[in-house]
């Protein structure tokens, strides 16, 4: 190796340090403010919806019928869409939607005529 290549090599390397440096020193979102013990504010999460609105609203807004159904098959959460679909009706699930849902086994994606 050059002469040349040695000092480029070696003021990369000092670069590197010094920006590592820098950056470990300055305070971040997840961590405690120094001397405080306790985290930041963080003005984004402050004047914005929090991650529960955010699904809701999703959820509501969704073009696909949905609905959240308990182990016992009653119906948690829907939204307007379920109900125009008539998967939903008077706050129950259609006996054909229910019966899918028990005949699909868990985390395997939607169930059959359904997806």
């Amino acid at each position: 190796m050059t002469t040349l290549a040695w000092l480029i090599s070696a003021l990369a390397l000092l670069l590197g340090l010094t920006a590592g440096a820098a950056l470990a020193r300055r305070p971040s979102h997840g961590r405690p403010s120094p001397g405080t013990g306790r985290p930041p504010a963080d003005p984004v999460a402050a004047d914005g919806p929090t991650l529960g609105e955010l699904l809701h609203r999703t959820f509501r807004q969704s073009s696909s019928g949905l609905a959240v159904v308990g182990a016992g098959g009653e119906v948690l959460l829907y939204n307007p869409r379920a109900v125009g679909l008539g998967a939903v009706s008077g706050e129950r699930l259609d006996p054909r939607a229910l019966a899918a849902c028990r005949r699909r086994p868990r985390g395997r994606g939607p169930a059959p005529g359904l997806g």
